[in-house]
């Protein structure tokens, strides 16, 4: 039995879905966009991103990194914090509706703190890679004589450094990409570590459809934005809610492959139920 996930039967779930629960959903994403809202007037003003030195007016990139990270600080914490708080009520909700339940608002403590936990974690090895690669073509280009090498610039060595890592972290956010679904999911129960295992578990031989997804995900929040305010309020929680569609399909799937061989037509019920 093959693999798959049907993308568009997950919007159209999410379409008719969103019809019904619209104020719920719209009402959680209004607040969320009110409180970022919020946090950037408060602490965007502080944010700055190069700072000069006196007289010449010029500056160093080191300093200038720190510099940016410390003023972006204030905003990025109470961001995370809100953030996560955010997906800890939400998620359910959608679970719910894909469910066919009443959404009901729950917050779980130790499930914010874990989440938290682990973007916390997140962050610092993304930071750790992405330095480690700036330290690695920083030494590349200290070798002598490396600059006369026709086509070894600078730009030549983020480009054979940069893309691999972007396509890494691409495929590693994929296959982890639903670990809050199954953490924050009652009927799975389970621990972080183990989420983060099951959703690569769940994604496997489905990246290249959900590669798709995300990329139909991007066109619907495009259309959002076209559509000014009004737009973003039904094409956010449509997508957050699609996501959902797509994560019950892969529990669906999964269920299937644990049974006894289906024919075609039954794989597409499972999938669409």
């Amino acid at each position: 039995m093959e693999k798959g996930i049907l993308i568009g039967k997950a919007f159209k779930g999410a379409w008719q879905n969103m019809k019904k629960n619209w104020l719920v959903l719209v009402g959680l994403t209004v607040v969320l966009l009110a409180v970022v809202f919020l946090l950037q007037f408060l602490f965007g003003a502080n944010v700055k991103t190069t700072t000069r030195f006196p007289g010449d007016g010029s500056y160093d990139f080191y300093a200038q990194t720190i510099y940016a990270m410390k003023s972006q600080a204030p905003l990025n914490i109470l961001s995370t914090l809100v953030g996560v708080a955010f997906w800890v009520i939400f998620i359910p909700v959608l679970l719910d509706c894909v469910r066919g339940k009443e959404p009901a608002f729950k917050f779980s403590l130790s499930k914010y703190l874990g989440l938290l936990l682990f973007s916390v974690l997140a962050t610092i090895l993304i930071l750790l890679i992405s330095g480690i690669s700036i330290l690695s073509a920083i030494l590349i280009l200290s070798i002598p004589g490396i600059w006369a090498l026709p086509a070894l610039g600078l730009s030549f060595f983020t480009f054979i450094i940069a893309i691999p890592l972007f396509v890494f972290f691409i495929y590693i956010m994929l296959r982890i990409m639903f670990y809050s679904y199954i953490y924050l999911d009652e009927e799975k129960n389970m621990n972080l570590i183990d989420s983060i295992k099951e959703s690569w578990r769940l994604t496997k031989g489905n990246t290249l459809d959900i590669f798709i997804f995300l990329l139909a995900c991007c066109g619907c929040l495009l259309f959002g934005l076209l559509a000014l305010i009004v737009g973003i309020l039904w094409a956010m929680p449509l997508i957050y809610l699609a996501q959902a569609y797509v994560y019950q399909q892969l529990l669906n799937l999964d269920k299937a492959q644990t049974t006894e061989p289906l024919q075609t037509e039954e794989i597409e019920e499972i999938i669409e139920a």
